[in-house]
């Protein structure tokens, strides 16, 4: 029972960061929240081999997300690959900097642990 509540109460943490996260973030803070998140999950279920990833989100799931349009995402990718923070190829997504996308993310210290 115990174990059901602390999922539970995680679940709630989680959907309470991304509402603020939709009010406060930037566009760029959002998606590279996101990012962050995406990858700190499936790394946690082995998932990430050499910091890349295949992207289970198409870019209009990943604007849906974020509240923004699928163009504004395109944007923003963009710039991480000229920032050389991500490669995205097809579906493959490879992290080149986890600490700037994170910078990026505006993400505190101890949610970056447990992202």
């Amino acid at each position: 029972m115990t174990s059901i509540l602390e999922s539970l109460l995680t679940v709630l943490n989680r959907r309470e960061q991304w509402i603020f996260n939709l009010g406060r973030l930037s566009a760029t803070e959002r998606l590279c929240s996101l990012l962050c998140e995406l990858f700190e999950r499936l790394k946690r279920t082995c998932h990430v081999i050499e910091n890349r990833y295949v992207m289970p989100l198409t870019q209009y799931d990943l604007a849906d997300i974020v509240g923004l349009s699928a163009v504004h995402v395109n944007r923003v990718l963009q710039m991480l690959r000229a920032e050389r923070l991500i490669e995205l190829h097809g579906k493959r997504l490879t992290v080149l900097n986890i600490d700037g996308l994170r910078r990026l993310a505006v993400m505190p210290n101890s949610q970056r642990a447990t992202a």
